[in-house]
């Protein structure tokens, strides 16, 4: 077996054995309380009268709430009580989205047709994202994971074609309308992913037309108006929705202007600080050595531009920012930690340009050899790895140990509701808290003690009862004392 083969195999294996407790959780994650209210309205109103209720009502996630609502309809007609037999889809798909779009991420804006190499790259940006982000809220629960895992995953993709068909493409390619649907579905995902989506388009047209308006061919021009004119017209969609005034009630009061831009600030340079660390030092190595493999001649076109650079870079950065100030101007304060999964997201797109673009720069100049950098791509990869496992090791610990309980109690009690007659009412034992599988707000996480709770009667409207409570709220399982 040639080195380099060696070297890709053993970096797979350690991968792989890097992210097998997070597959292990999902088999035995179930859904959070909300989960059940969405359900059982979908199953009631369907899938567009359940996505015209939401959005004259709630918000105007209108992508949101067509994959909730399509997704639990479709497994009702599969399987009755599809919800809780194969929740475990749910966040099985979302790692595999994470998976797929970094590996499109390289295959699209590189053209690097190696699979194993791809795979390697797309295991590596997978395990930092759930690294670094809430991942009880952005993979282990349905509404979390469609709002703002799914539209990370989605604007990984979404960049790499911009860029690719902005300015490494000539003609209006498949991809160009691929990624017209694809801006579309992603503002209509959450709020906060809408305006990231926008603000990068946005100003990635503004400094092309200002800085190549002359330079460029007409279609050029044609190309920033088409995703300009289509990402403004979805976020104005998602902007302008009725239920939105009904859902910002429920925060305090909307933040200052002024207060928001400065906190903003504030926001993102505490957080790319906190990012920045031993695991960020080994990512940013893994980029160099990617530099190395790719097509060189295709990277060299980006790097060798330093226009077309500084435009890339200054959109990611505003859009890095305006993630927060979405957050600090619509509540008041920095928001709710799920959202910094699409904030993270910007970050690493931004570590994984900047550390290609070095190493191709060094590459060129021959600073690197071939079996050094073979060598010191296996010990990166197992020290990235080691560093993932310790700094989630407190919590998957913590995970394990109530886990097999916690999915028991559910198992219990959904055999008790579907056994129950319907329009009974049912009394439950109290509820493991699980932080990892669940939403950890008592409010939409969790069954109450008070049976016209909004979770309860969602509960009780998908097992057809008339009512559903818990004995006593209060539970210490040996880890959250409530």
């Amino acid at each position: 077996m040639e080195p380099r083969n060696l070297y890709f195999n053993i970096a797979l294996v350690i991968l792989f054995i890097t992210i097998i407790p997070y597959l292990f959780l999902a088999l035995f994650s179930v859904p959070a309380g909300d989960d059940f209210v969405q359900a059982s309205n979908a199953l009631e109103k369907g899938v567009f009268g359940y996505v015209k209720w939401r959005y004259f009502n709630w918000n105007g996630r209108y992508t949101s709430d067509f994959i909730i609502a399509f997704y639990n309809i479709l497994g009702n007609k599969i399987s009755q009580y599809f919800l809780i037999k194969f929740f475990f889809i749910v966040p099985l798909s979302l790692l595999s989205c994470y998976v797929g779009a970094n590996y499109f991420f390289l295959k699209i804006l590189f053209k690097n047709n190696q699979i194993r190499f791809n795979i390697i790259y797309a295991l590596i940006a997978t395990i930092s994202i759930i690294s670094n982000t809430l991942i009880s809220q952005s993979v282990f629960w349905l509404a979390g994971g469609t709002a703002y895992g799914l539209a990370s995953s989605l604007f990984i993709i979404s960049f790499a074609i911009t860029i690719y068909t902005l300015y490494l493409s000539q003609n209006y390619s498949f991809l160009f309308f691929i990624n017209a649907l694809i801006i579309s579905f992603i503002n209509g995902l959450s709020e906060t992913i809408m305006v990231v989506n926008t603000t990068f388009i946005i100003v990635i047209s503004i400094l092309n037309i200002v800085i190549f308006s002359r330079a460029y061919p007409r279609r050029f021009s044609l190309k920033n108006v088409s995703y300009s004119v289509i990402v403004l017209i979805s976020a104005l969609i998602v902007y302008m929705a009725p239920g939105n005034a009904n859902r910002s009630s429920g925060y305090a009061q909307r933040g200052d202007i002024v207060l928001s831009l400065g906190m903003s600030i504030h926001s993102t340079f505490d957080h790319v600080f906190k990012w920045i660390n031993p695991f960020w030092i080994c990512l940013f190595v893994l980029g160099l050595f990617i530099s190395c493999k790719l097509p060189n001649n295709r990277i060299k076109n980006l790097v060798e531009n330093r226009k077309i650079l500084t435009i890339i870079f200054t959109s990611l950065v505003a859009s890095l920012y305006m993630s927060y100030f979405v957050r600090w101007y619509s509540t008041g304060h920095e928001g709710v930690l799920r959202a910094d999964t699409v904030s993270y997201t910007i970050f690493f797109i931004i570590t994984v340009i900047l550390s290609i673009c070095l190493g191709v720069s060094l590459n060129s100049n021959n600073l690197v050899s071939y079996v050094k950098t073979e060598r010191v791509f296996l010990f990166a990869i197992t020290t990235f790895c080691c560093l993932s496992i310790a700094i989630n090791y407190p919590q998957l610990k913590n995970d394990f140990q109530i886990l097999k309980r916690h999915y028991e109690y559910y198992q219990t009690n959904y055999s008790l509701a579907i056994k129950a007659k319907s329009g009974s009412n049912i009394e439950l034992l109290p509820e493991p808290r699980a932080k990892i599988l669940r939403y950890s707000d008592d409010y939409w996480g969790y069954l109450q003690n008070d049976k016209q709770h909004p979770i309860n009667k969602g509960f009780a409207r998908y097992f057809n009862l008339n009512s559903v409570m818990v004995l006593d709220q209060r539970l210490d399982n040996g880890n959250d004392k409530q």
